[in-house]
């Protein structure tokens, strides 16, 4: 059997902060709203806590040098963690590949993929490592 050694864990503060965020926002809002809902409510938890973030981040994608195509992040808190925010109660392998495409473009080490389901808020860290 291989010796598993126990990683870092990426910004657990942070993560604790944006977690707290995203409850918070369910606990007052429910469940069944869309993501655009779930965004703005996103924003002013962030707000609240003073949170340094920028909403819908532009990312072009090139290829060959040129431009081929663009997405839009969510959420970029404090230029370390991408938060995605989904509607609905499955997760699905396209929103996690979604993410990790992301934190490729823009090099980045940690996601934070948010669920607003019937039952709360479930989310999964996805780590791109360098």
């Amino acid at each position: 059997m291989k010796n598993l050694i126990k990683k870092e864990i990426l910004y657990p503060e942070l993560s604790y902060i944006i977690m707290g965020c995203l409850f918070n926002v369910h606990n007052e809002i429910g469940s069944g709203h869309k993501e655009r809902i779930y965004e703005r409510a996103v924003a002013e938890a962030f707000i609240e806590r003073g949170l340094s973030f920028k909403e819908q981040v532009y990312v072009p994608v090139i290829f060959h040098d040129k431009y081929v195509g663009k997405y839009f992040l969510d959420f970029l808190v404090d230029g370390k963690i991408v938060v995605e925010l989904k509607a609905g109660d499955q997760f699905l392998k396209k929103d996690t590949d979604q993410i990790l495409r992301y934190l490729q473009i823009h090099n980045i080490s940690l996601g934070i993929l948010a669920r607003f389901t019937s039952r709360g808020v479930i989310a999964k860290r996805i780590i791109h490592i360098k």
